[in-house]
């Protein structure tokens, strides 16, 4: 009894000091028109439309989402193949960042230079927009 009771308590902790894949990801609260931000894993980051909330769903932007911001009717996206630093932080993009404008009807614009980005932001007349935020700042739920 003793050495099952010694098993058991070996095994527990080597698997809790592995550790495991799926501890990091996380989906942010929803985004006008139902769309969240989706960790997916430490490199990638994208927007889902789950068909439940709670639930996984496509992606509608790709990994490497940098930066959204929005209003009641629009989700703008910063998006790169960005990587993190070595603790995991994600570092200012280094290369270039293409922009998307996502309607919460399921029209995306983009991808587009900053210089295109402004002039659509325009032409389609979007007010309201949040400030840029970083993934890592939603309000997340697990």
């Amino acid at each position: 009894m003793k050495k099952l009771a010694l098993f058991i308590t070996l095994l527990l902790t080597l698997t809790l000091l592995c550790g495991c894949a799926g501890l990091g990801d996380w989906s942010s609260e929803p985004l006008p028109g139902g769309y969240e931000v989706c960790r997916a894993n430490v490199h990638g980051i994208s927007i889902i439309k789950p068909s439940e909330p709670g639930n996984g769903g496509p992606i509608i932007i790709p990994e490497e989402v940098y930066a959204i911001r929005y209003n009641d009717n629009y989700i703008c996206v910063q998006h790169e193949e960005s990587t993190p630093d070595e603790n995991d932080y994600w570092k200012e993009p280094d290369g270039d960042i293409d922009y998307y404008i996502l309607s919460v009807d399921g029209t995306i614009y983009g991808p587009y230079s900053e210089a295109d980005y402004d002039e659509k932001i325009e032409e389609l007349q979007i007010y309201g927009l949040t400030d840029w935020i970083l993934p890592k700042n939603l309000p997340k739920k697990y």
